[in-house]
């Protein structure tokens, strides 16, 4: 893609003035593609808080997702952070469609298909059951989006997507929710013409917020259970 940009502005410089006029908006046009509609690769930050302070931490390559998070208890309406509780690191593999939760207390990996395919299965939920709607470009912060609509069984969330940072792997729909590519709400999403970031996520008055972000390579050890781990797969005990 860079070899590509490359020969295009080559091409641009040797144009005569008449015809650069012409070629401008084009050229603008490929570039801010490029960028805007990009896969994310990097780092993802959330703060959702209402009697506690939930602080989730979500790394995203293209085809996989490493979620850490935190719960930091409030008392007199302040965070302890001394009291902070670090929860069970999640790990997603869009292309198996496949969890690894890794549990540190035991130094153990269980892997399991997606949490959202399991629960989907056990209330018996269809696609059908999965209703998304796009109710429109709405401005959050100074980020363009798009304010999407989840309804399942009457159980709505409210999803405020951007694509100013590109396409993602994973949506954060609420505190501990997470929508992996390829599981049933994701597809719904994309279906819908979502593909990009949350920045901005309510579950009744549970608001999650997108706090800073950090578009960098992630090593591929951080989608992969730590030396000394014992994997557990548990995906037919869940069948």
């Amino acid at each position: 893609m860079a070899e590509r940009k490359i020969e295009m502005i080559s091409n641009f410089i040797r144009l005569k003035p008449a015809h650069m006029k012409y070629l401008i908006p084009v050229l603008s046009a490929a570039m801010f593609t490029s960028v805007a509609y990009g896969q994310f690769e990097g780092v993802l930050h959330y703060d959702c808080t209402l009697k506690n302070q939930i602080v989730m931490t979500v790394y995203l390559s293209p085809s996989k997702a490493r979620v850490e998070a935190k719960v930091i208890p409030y008392y007199d309406g302040k965070p302890v952070l001394a009291e902070a509780k670090d929860q069970r690191v999640i790990i997603f593999d869009l292309g198996s469609k496949k969890e690894t939760t890794l549990n540190a207390g035991t130094n153990t990996a269980v892997v399991s298909s997606y949490t959202e395919s399991r629960t989907d299965a056990a209330m018996k939920l269809s696609a059908d059951d999965i209703i998304v709607e796009n109710l429109g470009p709405e401005k959050i912060g100074n980020f363009s989006c798009d304010h999407f609509t989840v309804t399942i069984k009457g159980s709505k969330k409210d999803l405020w997507i951007t694509k100013d940072l590109g396409t993602a792997s994973l949506y954060v729909g609420s505190e501990f929710l997470y929508y992996a590519g390829g599981g049933p709400v994701a597809e719904k999403l994309a279906a819908a013409g979502a593909g990009g970031v949350v920045v901005k996520s309510q579950y009744g008055q549970l608001i999650t917020l997108l706090t800073g972000y950090e578009k960098k390579s992630i090593p591929s050890s951080m989608f992969e259970p730590p030396a000394g781990y014992t994997v557990v797969n548990r995906e037919k005990s869940f069948d």
